[in-house]
């Protein structure tokens, strides 16, 4: 899920070598433009993509708080600031995430 061009999501993903743990790349053309942190993105997202359960992964509070208000269970990547009540971990690195139980 991301407020950017899915092209240059792909781009990142292939050159990182992480495409091939995505099922799917949500868009900001996606979410018709209307991108995150809006909660009707969010519901599309989720409803498109007939998520239940999920652990949404972003270094932008904001965003967190709306996956936060649909039952998400939420990682935040960030490398100072406290962590606000409706963030389920906080990560001070990405490869932090193979060391996290949620």
């Amino acid at each position: 899920y991301t407020n950017g061009p899915k092209s240059y999501a792909l781009s990142v993903l292939r050159a990182c070598r992480l495409l091939k743990y995505f099922d799917a790349v949500h868009s900001i053309e996606d979410s018709f433009f209307n991108g995150k942190p809006s909660r009707s993105s969010m519901k599309h997202f989720l409803v498109k993509n007939k998520i239940k359960r999920a652990v949404f992964i972003d270094d932008e509070v904001k965003n967190l708080k709306t996956a936060s208000y649909y039952g998400i269970k939420t990682v935040w990547l960030n490398k100072g600031c406290k962590k606000p009540y409706y963030i389920t971990k906080k990560i001070r690195h990405l490869d932090d995430l193979l060391n996290i139980r949620i």
